[in-house]
């Protein structure tokens, strides 16, 4: 049975949705905070329309020309009634060359002030070919300086975008599960999520596997 997820107050989610080559489940996802709400349906729509154009102006650079982003969808977290944003087109990366297979994914880890054991908020971005690593089980260090830096310019791309009814002034995390219970142990819904800032990020080193875009 589904969870329904409780609302989250002045947050809004972002999701990206990639094709990699023959794969269409290359989708991530982030959270940012807004200072204004509901968000209406027109502003979510300007918000996927920038992202989208951030999208292509700071991480395309790295991505490989199989990989094309076709659709952003925006959400006000808070209000379950307002219709989202969406933005739809072909985006292509415009690394020169083919990526590597659909599962290979850089990932980035997100910071936050808060302690706990378990999963830390992350997304695995639909990047990175061999052209781009050091060795087997590692992306050249030049590689990740320059998504290190094409993240911050991403981000801060989508803070400056910000249409009327949304002022976005940062990036967060949020929580809706704690712990594990149960057998096989599962996350117990939080009643009320948790939103964390997120302080910094940082680009792993090592690349990462998402095995469902494989279609497994």
């Amino acid at each position: 049975m589904a969870v329904i997820l409780p609302p989250v107050p002045s947050v809004i989610k972002y999701r990206f949705l990639n094709d990699v080559g023959a794969s269409l489940n290359a989708s991530w996802h982030l959270f940012m905070h807004t200072t204004a709400g509901p968000v209406v349906t027109a502003d979510l729509t300007s918000l996927a329309n920038n992202a989208a154009a951030s999208w292509l102006a700071n991480l395309a650079p790295r991505v490989p020309t199989t990989t094309v982003l076709r659709e952003v969808v925006t959400e006000d977290l808070g209000h379950s009634s307002t219709i989202p944003g969406e933005w739809a087109g072909s985006h292509a990366g415009t690394y020169p060359t083919a990526g590597q297979s659909a599962e290979v994914a850089t990932l980035v880890n997100f910071k936050i002030a808060r302690r706990y054991r378990g999963g830390k908020p992350r997304v695995y971005l639909p990047q990175g070919v061999s052209a781009q690593m050091n060795n087997p089980v590692q992306w050249q260090s030049t590689y990740v300086s320059q998504v290190q830096g094409d993240w911050a310019n991403f981000i801060n791309a989508i803070l400056s975008s910000s249409p009327p009814s949304a002022t976005i002034d940062k990036q967060v995390s949020v929580s809706y599960f704690s712990g594990h219970s149960g057998v096989p142990p599962v996350p117990t819904p939080r009643p009320t999520p948790l939103v964390d800032d997120v302080i910094y990020a940082t680009v792993n080193s090592i690349p990462a596997s998402q095995r469902r875009r494989m279609g497994r």
